[in-house]
């Protein structure tokens, strides 16, 4: 680790040994405290939680996408036009994902967990990407053919 962060931050090894004893809270006659081991596990559990909430982030934006084109591209010319299912379902959800994304942005961090929570629960952000995953194929077999 040592050498890694010397090269990262460009130290000499000695600053880079400081650096990692500093951040870590490591002192040279004594292990970490268990008020340091106990910081770093929150800050690795805040980590995790980022890391989740961009991952829902992103999956949603896709989502709000795909649904903002598909309410223009598939949209019925005229009033005895079939209905798309795609138009359909971006009429049903288009709003719903844009203030899930809304709140993704400006919410609280209540508010964050909570939609973390409700895209995490029972598959919903597995499924949601397998559904843009299987969106991408078909826009991509559809160009193909064009």
């Amino acid at each position: 680790m040592i050498d890694f962060t010397a090269k990262f931050f460009g130290l000499k090894l000695y600053e880079a040994a400081q650096k990692l004893a500093y951040d870590f809270g490591i002192t040279q006659d004594k292990p970490p405290t268990k008020a340091m081991q106990e910081k770093q596990s929150r800050k690795n559990e805040m980590q995790k939680i980022k890391e989740i909430e961009k991952i829902c982030f992103s999956a949603l934006m896709a989502y709000m996408k795909l649904l903002q084109e598909w309410m223009v591209v598939c949209a019925p010319k005229t009033p005895e036009d079939d209905v798309d299912n795609r138009f359909a379902e971006a009429c049903h959800w288009l709003s719903h994902v844009e203030h899930l994304v809304d709140t993704l942005i400006g919410g609280d961090s209540y508010e964050r967990n909570e939609v973390i929570e409700m895209v995490m629960t029972d598959g919903k952000l597995k499924k949601l990407q397998e559904h843009l995953k299987k969106q991408r194929k078909e826009r991509s077999y559809e160009q193909e053919e064009r």
